[in-house]
């Protein structure tokens, strides 16, 4: 459905890629959150952006129905429900974005002890593409490297 929210909770993966990926040809805009946040903080998450449906692994499929957290949402593990999916529609959903559809909200760590949900918007999206193509043009012979500096616990 166009511009739904969708709950995508996962570790990166090529299975977040092909979610985030399905959620945008579909018309909808997705809601990162990472699995291992406090439960509390996931739920605040999901239910302050009106998620109903959450796209997970089956790893945190199980976490998610035994915390309570998906007691009223539709549960979607992109590694194993593969059966299921393959019986929806095949056909292109032929849905085009308009400057100010949302592409995602993200949750910020908020001044108020809650997380608060910023929207980016496709425009927002495309001035950040256009200004790193600037900064940093890629020409036919470039390359570069992709670098993620994360620390883990």
């Amino acid at each position: 459905k166009g511009e739904e929210l969708v709950g995508m909770v996962m570790e990166r993966s090529v299975e977040m890629v092909v979610g985030m990926l399905g959620v945008l040809k579909a018309g909808g805009a997705y809601v990162p959150v990472d699995p291992g946040y406090p439960e509390k903080r996931k739920r605040y998450m999901l239910e302050d952006a009106g998620v109903r449906i959450v796209l997970t692994q089956e790893r945190f499929a199980s976490v998610l129905a035994n915390s309570g957290i998906a007691s009223s949402l539709a549960v979607v593990a992109l590694d194993a429900d593969w059966d299921e999916i393959n019986l929806e529609s095949q056909e292109d959903l032929n849905f085009h974005a308009e400057m100010d559809h949302p592409v995602y909200v993200i949750y910020t760590s908020g001044s108020t002890g809650f997380p608060k949900g910023v929207v980016i918007t496709q425009d927002s999206l495309r001035n950040h593409m256009l200004w790193m193509q600037r900064e940093y043009p890629m020409l036919q012979y470039g390359s570069f490297m992709l670098l993620c500096w994360q620390e883990r616990s």
